[in-house]
């Protein structure tokens, strides 16, 4: 049982507070990232090493200063986002990147031509595009992939699970600034007597999900 291994091998989560003082935060402009090293000594001739990465950023809305108009706040600054949709088909591999150098490449010409983020459409982005996004100062809108038969209870439930499966693997990415959980209506309409309609319970479900990522 989960309460016997513990007790022999010990938790297997550990926290702890690291301070940082005066932290350097991530941006566009400068996209600081703090390196890790975890050691875990399980003898004096063995330790597990892992190496990792993170940034430290705010994303908030603020208006924009002298009006009443909303905009994205990066560290609390207004950012005025200059997005293309990514839908990063490649001619030989589709959803494949030929290399990880093609990976970075596409974030930085993203960059060269003015573009201050991306938003990956109707799919998880690979994990080295995550981290190129975040390497290099790209903001990145995440799709959760979408469906077009009707919402039925099949369609919904596989739609939680990839939620719930995105934003617990890429949230602490600094890059992702914001979650699509809907792309348009896709998906969202049933055949009523030839009609598609916008069921209540549909109306419904739509809203649970929105609560569901905000509270994941």
């Amino acid at each position: 049982t989960p309460a016997d291994f513990e007790r022999v091998f010990g938790p297997d989560e550990v926290s702890f507070p690291v301070p940082v003082p005066d932290p350097h935060l991530w941006s566009l402009e400068d996209p600081y990232l703090y390196s890790v090293e975890a050691t875990l000594a399980g003898s004096e001739t063995r330790a597990d090493v892992v190496s990792s990465y993170f940034g430290m950023r705010k994303i908030s809305v603020v208006d924009l200063p002298g009006s009443d108009i909303p905009y994205v706040a990066l560290n609390d600054r207004p950012v005025y986002l200059q997005l293309a949709l990514d839908q990063a088909y490649h001619p030989e591999g589709y959803y494949t990147f030929p290399s990880d150098e093609f990976t970075r490449n596409e974030v930085l010409r993203a960059k060269q031509i003015g573009l201050n983020g991306l938003r990956v459409h109707i799919k998880v982005p690979l994990p080295r595009k995550l981290y190129w996004a975040d390497k290099l100062g790209m903001l990145i809108m995440e799709d959760l992939p979408n469906f077009w038969s009707e919402p039925t209870p099949q369609a919904r439930e596989e739609s939680e699970r990839a939620l719930h499966a995105m934003i617990e693997r890429d949230y602490n990415h600094p890059s992702v600034f914001s979650w699509i959980l809907f792309n348009e209506t896709w998906g969202l309409r049933t055949e009523v007597d030839g009609d598609e309609v916008f069921l209540p319970e549909t109306k419904e479900w739509v809203v649970s999900m929105y609560r569901t990522a905000k509270e994941l």
